[in-house]
């Protein structure tokens, strides 16, 4: 042992996680009741995936009414942002499930 000098190799423990697949935002939606079910489904999907990003009901309802842009769809957001956000004094958007 005499002129060799200890050679111990620390390695930090790596831990590998998962890669999560990339969900895609939900669809534009224009207020069509057939395809209302196929785009909240699209909607919850994205909650569940992304859970750290759609943490508040005032963050999924932002998502929702950003999809919500063209048609009847858009004249109804439009107007649910004008009596919350539009109002004076601005009042809260409400809950997820009340939305």
């Amino acid at each position: 042992m005499s002129g060799q000098a200890s050679t111990s190799t620390n390695i930090p423990s790596m831990t590998v996680q998962p890669r999560r697949g990339k969900v895609k935002l939900p669809d534009n939606y224009i207020g069509d009741r057939i395809e209302s079910q196929k785009f909240m489904l699209q909607c919850l999907l994205l909650f569940a995936a992304e859970s750290d990003q759609y943490k508040t009901d005032q963050d999924k309802i932002f998502l929702v009414l950003s999809c919500m842009r063209y048609s009847m769809a858009g004249a109804w957001a439009e107007n649910f942002l004008l009596k919350t956000v539009g109002a004076d004094p601005p009042t809260d958007l409400g809950t997820w499930v009340n939305f």
